[in-house]
């Protein structure tokens, strides 16, 4: 990768705006990490990026949209290719049809895809559309999973800070913010797709191979099962925070004990997975120090017989 390539990242979130810069530096990019503002025109102007990511959420419309309609309006920035991050899909598409948007990533995101997304804006690979199904009758589930998307920058970072607060993160101290971002970012498509879609939704063999990806990084890393069953709760109450802080605070006893019932099946089908997997590595390695000890034991067993 061309280290010289220079990425603006332009978030609504700084924490969040800080991890996506250390990831893009990782990946042998510049890169640099700005809040969107008034002012985010100059800074474009005066970093002059190979590409931008913007963040258009909706808790900052005026500042996107407008920030758009400038790069496209001024000469010396309206080539520039963007990659557009939002938890709207109707803001994606509205901006794919109107600005010079190459990709676009839905909140909550994988870094993988975020890595990708920038590389293929640079590339220029053509966007294609995104089929989505369906979303599911459950109304109060398909609000919920617009607000957990919506405050997904946010919930990460928060979650990751506390991860950390607490060494949570495993016994090696270089364990890096993506592998613990990958494996929230994870975790919230599962539990935003069940709520948007329903349980039978984004292809089960798919997330358990990237899920199982995810718990083999985390094993190599030393974190333990009873750090994962820690992560799980605090980001199980960054989600009821944001859902208790959101319009759904005002739900019926019956209807928040069914989205209860809904987002519990999605942290509860993850953590059975993580806890088979823990158990089939112990597994796995009981055998292999068996086999070791077979084999201290047998060549001083020939020694005996050889002896008499």
């Amino acid at each position: 990768m061309n280290n010289l390539t220079v990425v603006l990242i332009i978030e609504l979130d700084y924490q969040l705006a800080e991890l996506e810069r250390q990831i893009l530096e990782e990946e042998g990019y510049r890169a640099i990490a700005t809040l969107c503002s008034p002012s985010s025109t100059q800074e474009v102007e005066k970093v002059n990026p190979d590409v931008i990511v913007l963040d258009l959420g909706p808790h900052a419309k005026s500042c996107g949209w407008q920030l758009l309609r400038t790069l496209r309006s001024n000469p010396n920035t309206q080539g520039i290719p963007l990659l557009v991050i939002s938890d709207t899909e109707q803001l994606l598409e509205q901006a794919k049809q109107s600005f010079n948007v190459r990709q676009e990533i839905f909140k909550p995101y994988e870094i993988a895809d975020f890595v990708q997304g920038v590389q293929a804006t640079l590339t220029g690979t053509p966007l294609l559309p995104h089929p989505s199904p369906p979303p599911t009758t459950n109304k109060t589930a398909v609000e919920a999973a617009q607000v957990i998307s919506w405050e997904a920058g946010k919930i990460m970072a928060d979650w990751l800070k506390q991860v950390q607060q607490e060494k949570l993160s495993g016994s090696s101290s270089n364990v890096l913010p993506r592998i613990l971002m990958n494996d929230i970012s994870v975790w919230m498509i599962r539990i935003v797709s069940i709520l948007r879609y329903g349980e039978g939704y984004l292809g089960t063999t798919e997330i358990r191979q990237k899920l199982a990806g995810h718990i083999l990084e985390a094993q190599q890393h030393g974190v333990t099962l009873a750090q994962i069953i820690k992560q799980f709760e605090i980001l199980r109450n960054l989600v009821w925070e944001a859902l208790a802080q959101s319009s759904l605070a005002n739900l019926t006893t019956q209807d928040v004990f069914q989205l209860g019932r809904t987002i519990n099946t999605a942290f509860e089908e993850v953590m059975v997975q993580v806890a088979e997997q823990y158990a089939a590595s112990d597994n796995q390695r009981l055998s292999e120090k068996k086999c070791e000890g077979v084999r201290e034991v047998r060549p001083s067993s020939e020694s005996h017989h050889s002896q008499r």
